[in-house]
């Protein structure tokens, strides 16, 4: 029921956006894209190369291994359903568990220890990458009106925020923190305050980590903001080929603000119609002539590209965990744990 709300809400939403479409001149501008589809479509591949590789530091434990590859198809496999199904997110990171702890030594704990860390990590590099991102757009836009100076200011608020972030990480106090934070609050107090071994254990896993493996730590950080840079590199691609006239300045302006929000609207599968209305909203600002047609095959691309890899990962994800989708969804495999890490 919820995925079908969901889904038509995302629908309505296209319509609107995209009624004033002009169909021949958009068929115009796929027809243009001819092979190089090729390179737009393996920009995703790569920035899933940046992120197995971060994932793959984390998992350090002593006399234990997984090879690259595997992993590799693991995580493929779990973003699948994350970009597939509405609240994908958890299935996903249960499917991971659930892989990870079949194919390799690594038991549950330390699986799920890696998954927490990974996900914090990737949402310190995403902040960054939307601080970084948004001032070095204005730098290179090399303009310093009201909105510039706006903008400036919230991209250095953003970045000082994750430093801050990573400071109480490394620490140990964050998840402590996060904790009495929630303790105050009307309804989820009652329903935290059960829980602080969780939190504690968090902060001290973390902690230990950040502590003992410093070089990792960082050199996953990096490689993590490269994979959120893959993101405005397949954008630029896309609106290379299609002929739009965006500077590149531009790119960094909107790209980290558009995927923050199709992050935020994780209920709605793949974003759909969300990250579609964010995408035409910025070409409009750019200034580009007839938006909702050059908008519709800007999509069309990044759709297809989405299409693809996500029909990849899940025939890795039946190909490697054969019944894993049923077991998630109707037997609910380790959903604590999924909801931990989440």
């Amino acid at each position: 029921m919820f995925r079908a709300a969901s889904v038509a809400a995302g629908m309505a939403l296209l319509i609107l956006v995209f009624r004033h479409v002009d169909f021949p001149e958009m068929y115009l501008r796929l027809g243009d894209v001819g092979f190089y589809f090729i390179p737009i479509f393996a920009v995703y591949g790569i920035g899933c190369l940046f992120d197995t590789a971060a994932w793959r530091l984390i998992l350090t434990e002593p006399g234990k291994t997984i090879s690259f590859f595997k992993l590799y198809q693991i995580h493929l496999a779990g973003e699948s359903m994350y970009r597939f199904i509405p609240a994908g997110v958890v299935v996903g990171e249960a499917s991971k568990v659930y892989l990870l702890t079949k194919q390799s030594p690594y038991n549950g704990s330390e699986v799920v220890s890696s998954l927490v860390i990974r996900k914090l990590l990737m949402g310190l590099s995403q902040g960054l990458y939307i601080g970084v991102g948004v001032l070095a757009g204005v730098l290179l836009a090399q303009k310093f009106g009201q909105l510039e100076l706006l903008l400036s200011a919230v991209s250095l608020g953003v970045i000082v925020v994750f430093v801050s972030l990573w400071i109480k990480l490394s620490r140990g106090e964050l998840f402590g923190w996060l904790f009495r934070l929630l303790l105050r609050m009307p309804v989820l107090g009652a329903r935290v305050v059960n829980n602080r071994l969780f939190f504690e254990r968090t902060d001290s896993e973390l902690k230990k980590f950040l502590a003992q493996k410093k070089r990792q730590s960082a050199l996953a950080f990096a490689l993590f903001f490269c994979g959120w840079m893959m993101e405005a590199v397949e954008t630029y691609l896309i609106i290379i080929v299609l002929g739009m006239k965006i500077l590149p300045y531009q790119i960094m302006i909107f790209e980290p603000v558009v995927s923050l929000v199709r992050s935020l609207a994780f209920f709605v599968p793949a974003g759909l119609g969300v990250m579609d209305s964010g995408y035409a909203s910025a070409f409009g600002s750019a200034g580009i002539v007839n938006v909702a047609t050059a908008s519709a095959a800007f999509i069309i691309i990044k759709r297809s590209k989405e299409l693809l890899w996500i029909l990849i990962g899940l025939f890795l994800l039946w190909f490697q965990g054969g019944g894993i989708a049923e077991r998630l969804l109707v037997q609910s495999v380790q959903p604590e744990i999924a909801a931990e890490i989440v």
